[in-house]
């Protein structure tokens, strides 16, 4: 009976660290980050007692995003360091990571107002989505080159990639961070002059699921639309 309930527990354990790991990404997309940071917590105890190396890291790569959203501070090292047991792993969900992680350190190049680094990492994560076959991850990298670029003041590589971006997520039914990359897009054809369809872009935006990391692009393209009289 022991050794039999024991097999059970094995066989759970894995289960449990990715239900806790899935609750505390949900919290993290919903703002309910004192939540997620306890989930998350317990689901790298899980991976860390299965020796499971790749889960332990996935979760560890998404609580440094929920620290950055609470004390502002990244955890640049720690995903860097994230990087390369990903990149060494053959485990299937290692290869997606490597080109996550690249996402994340361009956002935080980008947070950081260092354009020329964040496209670094950019190149790199779209070889891997490229090499991985992951159609999905494009939206997200046209996302932040975009801002790359509107930060270099580059007005037309700009819109061409937010445009790209904007219809990526559309095409994929993606919801998280919409709103951010409509507002962004926004910004963009206000940039050019083209009032009419950035009112239109920020309506987009502003009704985005606010359940999937939306709250802050919708407070920002309800501004705008105020600023153009347009809510």
């Amino acid at each position: 009976m022991a050794s039999n309930e024991l097999k059970k527990t094995d066989w759970l354990a894995p289960v449990v660290g990715r239900i806790l790991y899935d609750r505390g990404y949900m919290g993290f997309l919903t703002n309910d980050y004192g939540a997620a940071l306890e989930d998350l917590e317990h689901s790298i105890a899980v991976y860390a007692k299965l020796r499971h190396e790749v889960g332990l890291r996935i979760t560890a790569s998404i609580r440094e995003l929920v620290h950055a959203r609470t004390t502002g501070q990244f955890g640049r090292a720690t995903l860097s360091e994230n990087l390369k047991v990903f990149a060494a792993s053959d485990a299937p969900d290692a290869r997606r990571w490597v080109a996550n992680c690249h996402v994340h350190l361009a956002t935080f190049c980008l947070e950081q107002r260092d354009p020329e680094a964040a496209h670094v990492h950019l190149d790199e994560a779209e070889r891997e989505f490229d090499r991985s076959r992951i159609v999905t991850g494009s939206g997200k990298v046209l996302y932040i080159r975009g801002a790359c670029h509107l930060l270099r003041g580059e007005r037309e590589r700009a819109l061409h990639a937010l445009a790209a971006a904007v219809a990526s997520y559309r095409r994929f039914g993606r919801c998280e961070e919409l709103a951010g990359v409509c507002h962004a897009y926004g910004r963009a054809l206000e940039h050019a002059g083209d009032h009419g369809r950035a009112g239109l872009v920020y309506k987009m935006g502003f009704a985005a699921d606010p359940l999937m990391d939306n709250r802050a692009g919708i407070a920002k393209c309800k501004r705008r639309l105020r600023v153009l009289r347009l809510a």
